[in-house]
C-alpha cells in the first residue's frame, strides 16, 4: 500500500497554506497554517485555521470541519464531506483556491504570479496531481466532489 501524503500546499486568492494531517490522537486537529500573504486577513502569517478534525478540499477554499455525530464510531465509517454536515459544524475556511501543490517551491512560484484566477489553468496540472495523491480515502483531507463545490481545473 501506498504511502499517504500528509501535506500538501494550498495557494488561494490572497494567501498561502502549508496542510498537515498532523493528529496527535484520532480526533485531533489537521495543521493548517498561512505562510504568506498578499492582502489583509482575519488570519496573520503564522496563524492556522480553527474549529475542525477534517479539512474540505473545495473550489471555495479549505475549510475545517467536524462530521456530525453518529451512533457509530468515526473509526468505522468513512469521513462525511464538508456537504454532508450541518454548516454549524464548520470551522475556519480560506479563501478560493488558485492552486495545490506538494512541492512548496511550486507553490511559492504560484504564489508570487500575477493575474491569478481560481482554479487557475496554469496549475491545473499540479492541482490535479495534489488531488489524486490525496485520493478519496484520506483520513483527514476531504476532496468534495459536489458539483458546486468540487476543485474542477
Amino acid at each position: 500500500m501506498a504511502e499517504r501524503v500528509t501535506e500538501f500546499f494550498a495557494v488561494t486568492k490572497t494567501s498561502l497554506y502549508r496542510v498537515r494531517a498532523e493528529r496527535s490522537e484520532p480526533n485531533g486537529v489537521p495543521l493548517v497554517q498561512k505562510i504568506s500573504q498578499r492582502a489583509d486577513s482575519a488570519i496573520a502569517v503564522g496563524g492556522r485555521l480553527l474549529g475542525g478534525t477534517h479539512v474540505a478540499i473545495t473550489r471555495r477554499g479549505l475549510f475545517l470541519y467536524c462530521q456530525a455525530y453518529s451512533h457509530r464510531s468515526w473509526s468505522d465509517e468513512r469521513p462525511q464531506r464538508l456537504e454532508q454536515v450541518d454548516s454549524w459544524l464548520w470551522g475556519d475556511h480560506t479563501s478560493p483556491i488558485i492552486g495545490l501543490f506538494l512541492d512548496k517551491h511550486e507553490a511559492n512560484a504560484c504564489f508570487a504570479a500575477s493575474r491569478r484566477q481560481c482554479c487557475d489553468r496554469r496549475w491545473r496540472e499540479a492541482t490535479s496531481a495534489t488531488l489524486a495523491t490525496i485520493g478519496d480515502d484520506h483520513p483527514v483531507f476531504i476532496i468534495s466532489r459536489s458539483p458546486v463545490l468540487a476543485v474542477i481545473c
